[in-house]
């Protein structure tokens, strides 16, 4: 009974050191700017699933749970245990005493199937990561993910140390080429009273969901006096509350700015998108998206509509309901007359981060060729 509780032990801590050691390196790719999933979806995930639902479109848009965060963390770790245990369950409990390398990888390799294809397609992002916007480098992250917790399995101390020595000798090689994949999304917004920066946050909130998109939200004003810096982006989202049936007078001054660049059609093929607030639920809006998309066209950018259908359609109550207020060719939100910053109706929020996703994704879509061909 001893020796039974001893070998329960070194497998619970083989599998707490095996995780821990996914973990230092998931912590390294974040520090060089590479996106990763957070463990509140996987808390998500499993707060729905024990309440009957499983499979969801995005598990990003999924209602919180509450503890999803804390939830994640104990699942992670459990789910390491587990697979320490399989190696055991293989390869005999004379592994243990004795952890060749080969079973470890073997294991921690073989067990990238469990993401690839039973949480990922079950958290919406497809088989493999297939309905993401770069599956090929989201499938390479998880086979990393996975060898190094083979490693990690193995645990004896000469062996990860020279793991570690190799990655910090790949480090800077490895920084430049995610570095290079990141592309760069600006929020350039303007707002009087609050109402357009709090939607433009929750746009931003929905860009930042995307893998591989670094996003900044800009005051337009701030660029007013030096547009030279929107050529160091790849896209932009613009936003302006609606006065008088077009842009604010400081957004038009930021468009106004940009003439130097227009001369050298140096803004030529960038991404373009927008957004704008008003009081009432039409307002003449789309007046001012017209004027963003002209000024966008002047450019030479390429703009990406509002790709979303209106949820009331399919029986969502109208205030909750997704681009209620039906506008394609960018995102329109309503905010009552002389009401708090924050006073928005569920449906235009969620509507707000939708648009974000979506044109995150389009920029991430757009440049995924030029990304391929520079790596061949």
């Amino acid at each position: 009974m001893n020796d039974l509780i001893a070998d329960a032990l070194r497998i619970i801590f083989i599998g707490i050191g095996a995780t821990a050691a996914m973990d230092a390196w998931v912590l390294l790719l974040k520090r060089m700017n590479v996106p990763t999933l957070t463990l509140a979806f996987m808390g998500r995930w499993l707060g729905h699933g024990v309440r009957g639902k499983w499979m969801h479109d995005s598990i990003a848009r999924a209602a919180p749970v509450k503890g999803e965060l804390a939830l994640g963390w104990i699942a992670h770790y459990v789910i390491g245990i587990a697979f320490a245990a399989l190696v055991v369950a293989v390869y005999g409990l004379a592994w243990i005493k004795t952890p060749g390398l080969l079973p470890a990888l073997s294991v921690g390799i073989g067990t990238v199937v469990a993401p690839l294809f039973v949480m990922q397609p079950a958290m919406g992002a497809g088989i493999a990561s297939s309905r993401t916007p770069t599956p090929g480098m989201n499938r390479l992250k998880s086979l990393a993910n996975h060898t190094v917790f083979g490693f990690g399995l193995r645990g004896r101390r000469s062996h990860r140390l020279d793991f570690m020595r190799a990655i910090a000798t790949s480090r800077t090689n490895a920084q430049t080429h995610w570095t290079k994949k990141m592309k760069k999304l600006a929020v350039i917004y303007h707002s009087a009273q609050g109402h357009t920066e709090h939607i433009a946050q929750h746009v931003a909130a929905g860009a930042r969901e995307v893998a591989g998109i670094d996003l900044r939200l800009i005051r337009a004003e701030d660029l007013a006096s030096a547009p030279e810096e929107l050529l160091g982006f790849d896209g932009f989202i613009f936003g302006s509350p609606t006065y008088l049936g077009g842009v604010s007078a400081a957004f038009k001054a930021f468009m106004d700015s940009t003439g130097g660049l227009w001369k050298k059609q140096q803004l030529k093929g960038k991404l373009a998108s927008g957004f704008t607030v008003s009081s009432l639920p039409a307002g003449d809006k789309q007046s001012t998206l017209l004027s963003m998309f002209v000024f966008a066209m002047q450019h030479g950018m390429i703009w990406v509509g509002n790709a979303i259908l209106p949820e009331q359609h399919s029986g969502v109550p109208y205030d909750e309901a997704a681009n209620r207020l039906g506008s394609w060719s960018g995102m329109m939100a309503q905010a009552g007359h002389s009401v708090a910053a924050d006073a928005f109706v569920s449906g235009d929020i969620k509507t707000a981060s939708m648009f974000g996703a979506n044109i995150a994704e389009a920029l991430v879509r757009m440049s995924f060729a030029e990304l391929v061909e520079s790596d061949q």
